[in-house]
């Protein structure tokens, strides 16, 4: 029989979770989600998320917050068209 608690730290740490969702100015949501807390260590993982709610929206700008395990990220999002191609552009609240 294993012991939890004998499982290295890592394996422990997966385990936790913390909530995404974007918010649009017109007062809708998108439905959120629970991701990985390593996303907090990681901008290319938070761009990815970004982009996914902006794909599946069909938006170009809308409010990120992801929350738990002790931190909160908020951001406001825009997908930019520069020299031809899109661009994400982050700004605090």
């Amino acid at each position: 029989m294993n012991n939890y608690f004998l499982l290295n730290s890592r394996q422990l740490d997966e385990e936790v979770k913390v909530w995404t969702q974007m918010f649009f100015d017109d007062g809708t949501v998108t439905q959120g989600k629970y991701i990985s807390r390593y996303v907090f260590d990681d901008q290319h993982a938070i761009n990815r998320e970004i982009l996914t709610f902006l794909e599946e929206t069909g938006r170009k700008k809308g409010v990120i917050f992801i929350w738990g395990a002790g931190r909160v990220y908020a951001r406001k999002c825009e997908l930019l068209l520069l020299k031809g191609s899109e661009t994400l552009r982050l700004r605090r609240l």
